[in-house]
């Protein structure tokens, strides 16, 4: 039995340092997701977030809409969109899959826990995760 391999030819290319700044550096204004095309919300009320212990790496959602948002430790912020929110006990959980990304993030406020994880697939592959062992310390920017 013989198996043909294609080699893809994105492999070990080398993207240009725009289309990689595009996930890193935001200018204000700047909305992704189905939220492209619509002017972005006046206000938006926060009410669940995820700061990575480590890296201060933060998540926030509103667990009425599913609207995001996810910032580094300066409060500029990398990503935005709307998921799907499920609320299961104390747990509750947003997923946003698309062929552009996948966003996952579970958050119990019963045990002040929660992690998150970040894959941007288009342009240029990307993964940020994030690990919250105590959401009573956290001090989101809330925008």
């Amino acid at each position: 039995m013989r198996i043909n391999v294609k080699r893809s030819e994105r492999v070990g290319r080398v993207l240009p340092l725009v289309a990689l700044s595009l996930f890193f550096v935001v200018v204000s204004g700047v909305w992704s997701g189905k939220d492209a095309t619509a002017a972005p919300p006046t206000r938006i009320e926060f009410d669940c977030c995820l700061v990575d212990d480590s890296s201060g790496l933060t998540l926030q959602f509103s667990s009425i809409t599913g609207f995001y948002q996810v910032s580094d430790s300066s409060g500029n912020i990398i990503l935005t969109g709307t998921g799907v929110v499920r609320k299961k006990g104390c747990t509750k959980t947003l997923a946003h899959l698309t062929t552009a990304r996948r966003v996952r993030a579970a958050l119990d406020d019963c045990a002040d826990r929660g992690n998150a994880s970040m894959q941007i697939l288009l342009p240029a592959p990307c993964t940020m995760t994030i690990t919250d062992r105590d959401t009573d310390d956290n001090e989101c920017f809330i925008k």
